[in-house]
């Protein structure tokens, strides 16, 4: 968030405004829209796990023109399915709006921060509501800013 000023202004703002100086817990959470969505949004453009994923593919698929045989084993690269420009438009642009709660959600499978399917985190909830009440927590004690001699990223 640090590279993006006006959209951490937002989130600071929202946790100032929201909690007027108290502690974040987690009734809160669901009334920080805005610092939710910069999180998924990070979460998207910096994916937790970035590397080569491997499946096993259970029907036949084509991709590419290619059709690849049912229980072959398949790489999947999290960091560029979520910055696919046929899931989202800017795919490289840090755009909170696009999980605000108003928003359109990504369709299943471009959006896993915590995997999919059988391979989704039990505790993906929990870890979502930890990480915005000390995002909350760090944002009343402090403005987040690059160094001097860092540009921002856009």
């Amino acid at each position: 968030m640090a590279e993006h000023p006006q959209a951490a202004a937002r989130a600071q703002a929202e946790v100032d405004a929201l909690l007027a100086g108290r502690g974040p817990s987690a009734e809160h959470a669901a009334f920080l829209p805005w610092l939710n969505a910069t999180l998924k949004v990070a979460m998207r453009s910096y994916p937790p796990v970035a590397a080569l994923l491997t499946r096993r593919t259970t029907a036949d698929i084509t991709h590419d023109g290619r059709a690849p045989a049912k229980g072959s084993l398949r790489r999947i690269a999290p960091w560029a399915i979520k910055r696919a420009a046929r899931w989202f438009d800017a795919p490289d642009a840090f755009r909170p709006h696009r999980f605000l709660p108003s928003a359109l959600l990504p369709p299943r499978g471009a959006w896993w921060p915590f995997g999919t399917g059988p391979w989704v985190c039990l505790g993906q909830h929990s870890a979502m509501l930890e990480t915005t009440l000390i995002a909350a927590l760090r944002l009343q004690r402090f403005t987040l800013a690059l160094l001097s001699n860092t540009p921002p990223a856009d």
